[in-house]
């Protein structure tokens, strides 16, 4: 590398001890190896984050897939659910109907049977007081 003889150089020439000035150099030198990115490592990231981003879109469209069958089986069964207890509702008003049919019917007899005893009672009055008088 460039850089580490450049600054070996300007030590030496800075009157730095030639062993420092190697020593300085090649710890600047391992430390560049190791701890900085080169051109390649950044394109093998690059890679590996386009690989990773292309199984993340291919799980995100996987998994809306899923909620898209679970919400067509979701409602799909509400329908059936809806069919279901509109019949029960039909079911039940028709019933009331009839309930309301039974209790007219009894309103109407039992109106009729208290016609019938008014009359009754009304007959018996004018004739106990034909009687008495």
């Amino acid at each position: 590398m460039e850089a580490p003889l450049a600054i070996y150089e300007a030590l030496v020439h800075a009157n730095a001890p030639v062993d420092a000035a190697r020593n300085a150099a090649e710890k600047l030198e391992r430390d560049m190896t190791q701890a900085l990115a080169i051109r390649q490592d950044l394109q093998r990231l690059e890679a590996n984050v386009q690989r990773l981003e292309t199984r993340v879109e291919s799980r995100f469209a996987m998994v809306d897939e899923r909620f898209a069958s679970l919400r067509e089986e979701m409602n799909s069964r509400f329908s059936a659910m809806d069919e279901k207890m509109n019949a029960r509702f039909s079911a039940i008003d028709v019933r009331f109907s009839l309930m309301d049919e039974r209790f007219i019917s009894f309103e109407n007899r039992i109106l009729i049977k208290l016609g019938a005893l008014i009359v009754a009672l009304f007959t018996i009055g004018i004739g106990v007081l034909a009687m008495a008088g």
